[in-house]
């Protein structure tokens, strides 16, 4: 028989257990409605084959090519391929289209470049084109232009615990997602507004879930004999004083990415050096790339490419 003084802490300790449950409880639903917009969990791995397949109609006003016999070069990437601020003919895709027009090549060109994707989207997006809207189409390349913010957590359309839900092991659980043993919150806040972490936990985590995605892209382009062709655009969050696309540090930079991805990329630094200042080379939003420079990326890509 228990005493009296044992009785009364075991019924503080059941007491106290019944408390924190229900407060957990509380904070989990609560949670659920502050939340479900920024990480709406539940819809997020299918809400972006839809919002690129509506962004590509959308963008070249047509719908998607069923012709076997002619041949296309398909572009991936993010807003900088998509074209920003510019009408879709000044994008450098179809750049790169009419250029190879004027050398006598019947290839046409499908800017599926989608704004907001990053390194983890690129396969999912492949996938989805070439699976569905595309699988009978004639693709001879794809071209993948990558920039720098790709790897930030905060650019992808498809979260971490989406792409890899193995690392994110809490994802069914907002509550305990977002602030309980969340190694994807954490990511999050270390990695939000471009402030890279040191936490090594946290590099690991990212790094092996986007080295993931990559080779799942090569390995899907691989399986249907499409050759990959991946450029590096430019620092899309660039310091002014330090990574101008024309500086050493953005040479640097693509070969990181070469290193840690395993991409060979076509660099363009040599092709912007005549630009004289970030005017010359950013639209009006000074972040995303002008006509003339989307010209100029367009034509040398085409001289650099052969199809």
């Amino acid at each position: 028989m228990l005493d009296l003084g044992m009785k009364k802490l075991l019924n503080a300790l059941i007491c106290l257990i019944g408390i924190l449950g229900i407060a957990v409880g509380i904070l989990e639903i609560a949670s659920r409605f502050y939340f479900s917009k920024e990480f709406n969990i539940s819809t997020t791995a299918r809400k972006l084959p839809v919002d690129v397949i509506n962004a590509y109609i959308t963008r070249t006003r047509a719908i998607i090519p069923t012709n076997s016999e002619e041949e296309y070069v398909v572009f991936l990437g993010d807003s900088f391929t998509f074209g920003d601020t510019l009408p879709l003919r000044e994008s450098y895709p179809k750049v790169f289209e009419r250029c190879l027009q004027r050398r006598g090549s019947k290839i046409k060109v499908i800017n599926a470049g989608v704004q907001g994707t990053g390194l983890i989207d690129h396969f999912q997006v492949a996938n989805r084109f070439l699976n569905q809207e595309l699988a009978n189409v004639n693709i001879k390349r794809v071209i993948l232009g990558i920039t720098d913010n790709d790897q930030l957590i905060e650019t992808w359309g498809f979260h971490p615990y989406d792409a890899c839900p193995d690392l994110y092991p809490y994802s069914n659980t907002r509550f305990l997602h977002h602030h309980l043993f969340s190694a994807y919150y954490l990511d999050y806040l270390k990695n939000v507004n471009n402030h890279q972490t040191k936490d090594k936990a946290v590099i690991e985590r990212t790094n092996k879930c986007l080295k993931r995605n990559v080779d799942q892209l090569k390995s899907l382009l691989a399986k249907k004999k499409i050759p990959l062709t991946t450029t590096f655009l430019a620092d899309a969050v660039r310091d002014d004083s330090e990574n101008d696309v024309t500086s050493l540090s953005y040479v640097e930079k693509a070969k990181a990415f070469s290193d840690k991805f395993g991409l060979d990329f076509i660099v363009i630094n040599e092709a912007l050096k005549s630009l004289a200042s970030d005017r010359e080379i950013y639209s009006t939003d000074d972040y995303h790339f002008n006509a003339s420079t989307n010209a100029i990326i367009g034509e040398y890509l085409c001289e650099q490419i052969e199809l």
